[in-house]
């Protein structure tokens, strides 16, 4: 990888988060935010300040650092390869969250309306699911397999993106806490990271991020119901992507064993 191209993927990495903040809260993005003209329901649930923020900080990522500065494009042969396992997951994926939603409102009860879980679940979607799919798999975990080598094997590229994504996550969670301890910050450094390196292999076999973003959305929504009910719901989604996971790994060994052969 040229010198030029890794610090195109350093300035993208920081832009998302730590750069992204900076600019975000010294440049009165707030007041813009305040003067939409929005009902309070919609800028409640639907466009909330920190929707309103991390979007910002999408755009600024992929618009303007990876797409214009680094000239980086997402194409259908590494991450667009749509499938009838594509639909199938974002069928499941969003099935799994409404149905969540149903029970969470009208099973187990809360003080929030389904409305407000819908909400959530758009923002998981368009700002947290797809923004940081596009950014950590689909550009730096690509742009990172540049450097697969005999010796740098893919392994530690996988690694070394899944510890960019941990990583990014710390920003927020000094800004928005208050109170914080080393197992807190532990876990909150552990849990991307182990993510990470479960969403950079699948795209790295299934080459669809489309699945990644729905998955992503969905995984992060399952954590806001509680109770029982709510347990068990995120025991089964975790069942439900362990398997898809060991589909997409039998499907890429077959291929590529077939590719060997031809």
């Amino acid at each position: 990888m040229k010198k030029e191209a890794l610090l195109g993927l350093i300035i993208a990495w920081l832009s998302y988060i730590p750069l992204g903040f900076w600019i975000v809260e010294t440049h009165t993005f707030g007041a813009i935010y305040d003067g939409l003209n929005l009902s309070q329901s919609i800028l409640r649930y639907y466009i909330t300040e920190n929707a309103f923020d991390l979007a910002f900080m999408g755009i600024l990522t992929i618009g303007l650092f990876i797409l214009v500065i680094h000239r980086f494009r997402y194409t259908k042969k590494t991450h667009f390869r749509i499938t009838n396992i594509t639909k199938i997951v974002v069928l499941s994926t969003v099935l799994i969250a409404i149905l969540g939603m149903v029970i969470q409102v009208f099973i187990v009860g809360t003080t929030h309306p389904f409305h407000a879980y819908l909400g959530e679940y758009i923002k998981q979607l368009l700002w947290v699911g797809m923004v940081e799919e596009l950014i950590f798999r689909g550009y730096i975990f690509i742009e990172l397999l540049k450097l697969k080598t005999d010796k740098f094997k893919l392994i530690y590229v996988v690694l070394l993106s899944a510890l960019m994504f941990s990583i990014i996550h710390l920003p927020a969670y000094f800004l928005y806490n208050s109170q914080y301890d080393f197992f807190s910050i532990f876990w909150r450094l552990l849990f991307p990271f182990m993510i990470g390196i479960l969403y950079a292999y699948l795209l790295y076999m299934n080459k669809d991020i489309i699945s990644l973003i729905f998955i992503h959305a969905t995984s992060n929504m399952i954590s806001n119901y509680t109770g029982t009910i709510g347990l068990v719901w995120v025991i089964l989604f975790w069942i439900g992507l362990i398997g898809y996971t060991y589909y997409a790994y039998v499907v890429y060994k077959r291929n590529t064993m077939q590719m060997k052969v031809e």
